[in-house]
C-alpha cells in the first residue's frame, strides 16, 4: 500500500503543479482520465484561464504518457496538491447567493444565474452519465459529438453551427478545469465592472392563438411563473389519480388556484374561474405537471401502488450490473439503533435510543461513512453523513481513540447519485444541498425497501456486529411479556456507540470476502496476494481510475454539506447563540472560538472598542459547524469565499468538554447546572448580605463611641482644628504601637492576669472620674491601644518599649 503522495499514481480529480521550470507539466493542472496498462495515458487539463483581448478561456485537455508523470512525480519535479485548490466564489454559490449579489432592483433572476443555466443546458445531454464523461476525453470522438451537438442546436435555435461548435467546446473545457460541476460554468462577473441587465419575458412565445389572430388584444394567453409552474406539479401529482383524468385534474386545479370565492345564499362556497388568458392551459399543465412531478406517469394513475409492486416481470439481472465505477451510485436509508443509551452527564440517566445513517457504495458494497445521534432522520443528519463520507477520518480516529485503525482504510467516496427511500432524502433542503455537489437522488417507491437493498443488508451486518453484543440492547424485537427491560442493562453513552460501530463498519471494509474474482482481479490482486476485500477492491478501482465523479475538496464539502448556527464576535473570540432560544441571545457557554487569521484578529478588536456604541446583533454573523464534532466551526468570508477555520477554546480543567460533549449535550448540561447556579447567586446574595450587616454593626458602634469622645471634649473642634494636628496626632499614635500595628493581649485571660508585672497599676485620677461613675466609664483610644502590662515571657526589649508607652500616656 503506498503512502506518500509523490509515488502513488494520481487519481481524477486531484491537481497536479510543477515545482521546476521547464518540466513536462508546465503549469497547474487538474487529472480527468489516469488509464494504466497497456494505455499507459493520463489526461489532463490546464486549471487557470487565458486572457487574451479581454476575453477568458481556457485551454483544451491534454493526453501525456502516465509512466512519465510518474516518474517526474517520483523526482519531485512535480506533485500532488494534498487537499485540492480552493474553487473561486462564485463557482461553489447556490442560485440564491448569486441573486443575492447580482441581482439588479426589479429582477427575479440576477443574470449571472441565467447565464450559467443556459451554459448547463448546452452541455448537460453530452456529461449526463459517466461513459459519455469518459469518451469524451477522447478528441476524435469529442469533435464529432460536439459536431453533432451543434448541428442539433441550430436545427432548433437557428444559430449558426460553427459558433455553437466552438461555444460548446469552450464550455467542456471550462466545465472540466473548474471540476466537472455545475457551478464550474458560472461566468467571471465577479471581475467585471457593471452587472448585466435581465432580459425579461413580457408576452408569451409561441404561435398566436384564436382571440389574438382575431385582432382581440390582452388575450395573447397566459404566462406562467415559477410559482405557476409548481402548482402545474402540484396539481398533477395529487388530483391526476386514479379514477380521475386529465380534465377533471385540470378543471380541479383552476377551481383550487386560479378562481374567486364567493358565497350564496345558502352559504356554500361558489368558485368563479379567472378569465382564460389568466390560467394555465392543458398543454402547460401536461408539460409542467410531468416535468415538475417526474415519476407520475399517467398509466400508474390506473393502478394502487401494490399492485404495481406485484406486476409481474422477468429478473434478469440485479440493480447494480450497470455500476461500472466508485462512487456511481450510492445507497443511503436511516434505522433505529438497537441500544439503550445513557447520558453523557450521568450514566444513571437513560435517554433511550438513537438513529444511524449508513452510506454504501453500490459496486462492492463498501460503507466510506455514515452517522450516529440522538436526532431523527433530518436535512442535518443527511448533510452530516454525506459530509463524513466525503472527509479524511484521521482527526476523526484519534477523537474516537481508535488508533489502530489506519486512516488510509477510511477512503473518501463522492457520490453521483444516491438511492433511497421516501424518508431521509426526501425533502427540499436535501435535494438542494445535493445538487450543490452534483449529487443527484433516486428514490424507491413506498413500501418496496427490497429495491434499496444494498444498504438494507448493510444495516443488518451493523447490528449484528456492534448492536447486539452491547449492554442493553434490544436485539432488535419489542419485548416480550414478563422479560426485564434493556433499559435497566444499559450504561453506554452515545460516543461509545459511535465508537463500536466504527470498529463493525471498519472489519465490514476490510474483511475477506468469499467470492468468485473476476478474470482481471486474480490476475491484479489474487497472485499478488492482497486479499479481495471491499476496501482493496474499491481501492483498486481507484487507481484505475474507475470514478464517477471528482472528489471535490474539504473546504467546498464544508461549505455545502456544515449546518450554519448563528454566532457573535466578542472580545474573547466567537461565542455561538443557542439555536433553542429564539431571539433571546444566550450564549453556549463556555466554549469560544478564535482563529490566528489577521481578519478575525481585527473584527474582534473592532468588536472590543465598539461594544456598546451598537447593538449587539451587529456584530452578529452565520457560521457553519458539526453539532457532533463542536471542537472546531467555520467561518466563509462573503468577500474573498474562503473558509477560515476557528478552534475552540475552553479552561485548561474543563478539556473533557469538547471530548466527550457534542453540542446538544453542551446546551444539556446549561440546563442541568442552572439550578445549581441559582442556588450558588442565592447564597452569594445571603453571605454579602451578612458581610454589609455585620459592616451595619461596626459602623454603628464606632459612630457612637466617636459621638461620645465629641460630647466629652471641653470645646467642639472646628473642622480646621481637627485637621492641625494631624502629623503630630500620627506620631503619638505611632509611639503607642510596636512596629505601626497594636499589641495583642494574651489569648488565655487567666495565664495573662495571673503574670506578674513591672510596676504596681496606676489607679484612675480624681480628674479622670470626676462627674462619672467608673463603672461607667468608657475606654478612651489612647487606653484602648494600650496593651495589657508586660509579662515576664516577653523580651526585654519589648518590655523597655511597652514601659515608654506607658509613661507617654501618663504624661499626656
Amino acid at each position: 500500500m503506498m503512502t506518500e503522495t509523490s509515488q502513488r499514481v494520481p487519481i481524477p480529480g486531484e491537481i497536479l503543479t510543477p515545482t521546476q521550470p521547464k518540466v513536462l507539466i508546465a503549469k497547474t493542472m487538474r487529472v480527468l482520465l489516469v488509464e494504466q496498462g497497456e494505455r499507459d495515458r493520463i489526461v489532463l487539463i490546464a486549471l487557470e484561464p487565458i486572457t487574451s483581448r479581454g476575453r477568458k478561456y481556457f485551454q483544451g485537455p491534454i493526453t501525456l504518457r502516465l509512466s512519465d508523470v510518474e516518474m517526474d512525480l517520483a523526482r519531485k519535479r512535480c506533485r500532488i496538491v494534498e487537499g485540492g485548490v480552493a474553487p473561486r466564489p462564485d463557482s461553489t454559490a447556490s442560485d440564491e447567493e448569486l441573486d443575492r449579489k447580482y441581482c439588479r432592483a426589479g429582477q427575479e433572476k440576477s443574470g449571472t444565474r441565467r447565464k450559467r443555466e443556459q451554459r448547463w443546458a448546452l452541455i448537460e445531454p453530452l456529461v449526463r452519465d459517466f461513459d459519455s464523461r469518459t469518451r469524451l476525453l477522447d478528441r476524435q470522438f469529442r469533435v464529432a459529438t460536439i459536431a453533432a451537438r451543434a448541428a442539433e442546436l441550430s436545427k432548433k435555435n437557428d444559430l449558426p453551427a460553427k459558433r455553437l461548435t466552438r461555444q460548446i467546446n469552450d464550455l467542456l473545457n471550462q466545465y472540466w478545469a473548474g471540476g466537472s460541476t455545475r457551478g464550474a460554468l458560472t461566468p467571471f462577473d465577479d471581475a467585471r465592472g457593471a452587472r448585466g441587465e435581465e432580459r425579461t419575458q413580457r408576452k408569451k412565445l409561441g404561435r398566436r392563438n384564436a382571440p389574438t389572430k382575431a385582432g382581440n388584444s390582452g388575450q395573447e394567453g397566459f404566462l406562467l411563473s415559477e410559482h405557476d409552474k409548481d402548482i402545474c406539479g402540484f396539481g398533477w401529482r395529487n388530483y391526476y389519480i386514479r379514477g380521475k383524468t386529465v380534465a377533471k385534474a385540470l378543471r380541479r386545479t383552476w377551481r383550487e388556484f386560479y378562481s374567486d370565492i364567493t358565497t350564496n345564499k345558502r352559504g356554500q362556497a361558489v368558485h368563479t374561474l379567472y378569465p382564460a388568458n389568466q390560467r394555465p392551459t392543458r398543454k402547460q399543465f401536461c408539460t409542467w405537471g410531468r416535468q415538475r412531478s417526474p415519476g407520475h406517469e399517467s398509466w400508474k394513475t390506473q393502478l394502487t401502488k401494490f399492485t404495481m409492486a406485484r406486476i409481474d416481470r422477468a429478473l434478469l439481472g440485479s440493480a447494480n450490473d450497470n455500476v461500472t465505477a466508485v462512487g456511481q451510485r450510492g445507497a443511503m436509508d436511516s434505522t433505529g439503533v438497537d441500544i439503550n443509551f445513557v447520558s453523557v452527564l450521568n450514566r444513571i440517566k437513560r435517554i433511550g435510543g438513537a438513529h444511524r445513517i449508513l452510506i454504501i457504495d453500490s459496486k462492492y458494497g463498501y460503507i466510506p461513512g455514515f452517522y450516529l445521534g440522538l436526532d431523527a432522520p433530518s436535512a442535518t443528519t443527511v448533510r452530516l453523513a454525506m459530509l463524513h463520507a466525503i472527509s479524511d477520518k484521521t482527526e476523526w480516529l484519534a477523537w474516537l481513540g481508535l488508533e489502530e485503525q489506519n486512516p488510509d482504510d477510511w477512503l473518501k467516496i463522492q457520490f453521483a447519485c444516491l438511492v433511497a427511500d421516501n424518508t431521509d432524502l426526501r425533502c427540499t433542503a436535501v435535494e438542494e444541498c445535493l445538487e450543490a455537489i452534483s449529487c443527484g437522488v433516486q428514490f424507491v417507491p413506498v413500501a418496496r425497501s427490497d429495491m434499496n437493498s444494498t444498504v438494507e443488508s448493510a444495516h443488518h451486518t451493523v447490528h449484528r456486529a456492534s448492536d447486539h453484543n452491547m449492554h442493553g440492547t434490544t436485539h432488535g424485537k419489542k419485548k416480550e411479556r414478563g422479560e426485564a427491560s434493556p433499559d435497566e442493562d444499559a450504561c453506554h453513552t452515545i460516543i461509545e456507540a459511535i465508537r463500536e460501530t466504527a470498529r463493525a463498519i471498519h472489519a465490514h471494509n476490510t474483511m475477506p470476502l468469499d467470492m468468485i474474482p473476476t478474470l482481471a482481479e486474480h490476475r491484479e490482486l489474487v497472485t499478488q496476494g492482497i486479499p479481495l476485500t471491499r476496501l482493496n477492491l474499491t481501492r483498486w478501482d481507484i487507481s484505475r481510475g474507475k470514478v464517477a465523479i471528482s472528489l471535490i475538496g474539504i473546504q467546498e464539502a464544508r461549505m455545502k454539506l456544515l449546518m450554519p448556527i448563528r454566532g457573535t464576535f466578542t472580545k474573547n473570540g466567537v461565542k455561538l447563540l443557542r439555536p433553542d432560544r429564539g431571539d433571546r441571545r444566550e450564549f453556549v457557554e463556555p466554549v469560544r472560538y478564535i482563529a490566528r487569521d489577521k481578519d478575525f484578529v481585527q473584527r474582534t478588536i473592532r468588536a472590543r472598542v465598539m461594544r456598546g456604541r451598537v447593538t449587539p446583533e451587529s456584530w452578529d454573523d452565520d457560521f457553519l459547524h458539526d453539532p457532533y464534532h463542536p471542537s472546531h466551526i467555520y467561518y466563509r468570508d462573503p468577500v474573498s469565499g474562503q473558509l477560515m477555520e476557528l478552534d475552540a477554546k475552553v479552561n485548561s480543567d474543563d478539556s473533557e468538554r469538547l471530548v466527550e460533549c457534542s453540542l446538544p449535550d453542551m446546551l444539556d448540561l446549561i440546563d442541568t447546572c442552572s439550578l445549581d447556579r441559582f442556588n450558588a447567586r442565592v447564597g452569594r446574595d445571603d453571605a454579602m448580605s451578612a458581610l454589609e450587616d455585620a459592616q451595619d454593626h461596626t459602623n454603628q458602634e464606632s459612630k457612637a463611641a466617636y459621638q461620645r469622645d465629641l460630647d466629652e471634649a471641653p470645646k467642639k473642634p472646628s473642622k480646621a482644628g481637627m485637621k492641625r494636628d494631624k502629623r503630630a496626632n500620627r506620631e503619638t499614635e505611632k509611639a503607642a504601637l510596636v512596629f505601626g500595628m497594636p499589641v495583642l493581649p494574651a489569648t488565655d485571660p487567666i495565664q495573662a492576669d495571673s503574670q506578674p508585672t513591672d510596676e504596681p497599676a496606676q489607679p484612675p485620677s480624681a480628674d479622670d472620674t470626676e462627674g462619672r461613675a467608673p463603672e461607667a466609664e468608657p475606654p478612651s483610644v489612647a487606653t484602648q491601644a494600650l496593651p495589657p502590662s508586660p509579662t515576664t515571657s516577653a523580651s526585654p526589649l519589648v518590655q523597655s518599649i511597652l514601659r515608654r508607652i506607658a509613661e507617654r500616656s501618663r504624661n499626656a
